[in-house]
Formats: structure tokens, sequence, C-alpha cells
């Protein structure tokens, strides 16, 4: 597992407001200002939900100004880097939520083409990896 030590945040706009702030996602999804980034974006049908890091949500709320609906907490990704995960492979969430729901630690999940990954709360960041090195994780700190 590595902990990526960049901070999220999850919110949501309205699908209504999409001419307001439509060109700032299309810059953002394909004209990053970071070359490594973490970026997740959900439609359905009233609803576009965003993980993005901090930074970027400061952007984004000076363009969408009352908009946005957000955690006020901030969150920090870990990844699941073992490597693309098959769809036959089983367990590997629950080995994960497991032991984190046990300690009281919420955790939000994305899974990705190759890779998964959990968000949990700024604050709860170093008892989830105690929490995981415990039950025989190896979790690596990266800076990006």
């Amino acid at each position: 597992l590595s902990v990526n030590l960049n901070t999220m945040v999850l919110t949501s706009i309205q699908k209504h407001m999409l001419p307001t702030i439509g060109t700032y996602i299309i810059k953002f999804i394909f004209f990053p200002e970071k070359e490594q980034r973490f970026f997740s974006y959900c439609e359905t049908n009233d609803i576009i939900s965003l993980i993005v890091d901090s930074s970027e949500y400061e952007k984004l709320s000076e363009i969408a100004n009352d908009a946005l609906s957000s955690y006020n907490d901030l969150w920090q990704r870990i990844s699941i880097d073992d490597g693309p995960l098959g769809f036959d492979e089983f367990g590997i969430v629950d080995s994960i939520v497991n032991p984190l729901s046990q300690t009281n630690i919420n955790l939000f999940y994305v899974s990705t083409f190759e890779t998964d990954h959990f968000l949990v709360k700024k604050g709860d960041t170093t008892k989830a990896i105690d929490t995981l090195r415990s039950h025989s994780f190896v979790v690596n700190n990266n800076s990006h």
C-alpha cells in the first residue's frame, strides 16, 4: 500500500451548474497543472461527484461559488499498488475495510481500471497506517 501525502476533497455539484464550470472541468481533466495526480469524476442523473486535490478544490470553488457541496474534512489517499487487480480476485476490499472499521476509521473506496484506492480522513491517516501495518500490510509513504 502507498500513502499519498496530498490532501483531497470530496465534493459535488448539481449538473445544471455544468455550463458555469464546464470549461474549467475540461481544462482540469485534459490539461492538468500537475503531471502526476489523482482526480475522480462520477456523474449520475443530477449530480457530478468529484475527488480533487485540495489546491484544485480552491480554484474550483472560486469558479463555482456556492454551487459546491463538500465534506468539511480533508482526506488522504492510500493506493493498493499490487499491480492491476483482476475481477476474479476476492477479499481484497474486505481485508482492508474490516480492520479499519474495527478501529472506527471511515473510508471512501475508489476503484480504477488498474488500481484501487481508498481515502481516509486526514486526521485518521496515522491510525489507519498503524492499523494496516498491525494486520501485516506493508505501507509506504509517497510524495506524489
